[in-house]
């Protein structure tokens, strides 16, 4: 049951999100007549509003948290592995040049 309240949750809070970004656009389409003057440049400031109910926001966060630290944790296993297989070949390539030093130096 918690997990279908969080996926609701989620779901709610990109429905905002999109609604947000429709007013927004909404703006820049009425000032769209002011966008050829010089000098003049719009910032639009987009804040979370803060009387939703602390609970369910903490626990949407710390949800969003643990998928951050999850997909950060595959991003860096992958590329822990891709450095391992670095090194692996690395080592490969010094053993050969060794080798080849070696047969130089008894040929001599």
């Amino acid at each position: 049951m918690s997990i279908t309240l969080d996926r609701v949750q989620e779901f709610s809070e990109i429905a905002d999100k999109k609604e947000l970004v429709g007013m927004i656009i909404e703006l820049e389409t009425l000032l769209y007549w002011r966008r050829k003057l010089e000098g003049t440049h719009y910032f639009h400031l987009c804040q979370e509003d803060k009387a939703d109910d602390k609970e369910k926001n903490m626990a949407t966060r710390v949800h969003a948290i643990k998928r951050n630290l999850k997909t950060f944790q595959n991003e860096t296993r992958h590329e822990i592995n891709e450095v391992v297989g670095e090194v692996r070949g690395l080592r490969e390539v010094v053993m050969e040049m060794n080798e080849t030093l070696k047969s130089l130096v008894e040929e001599k």
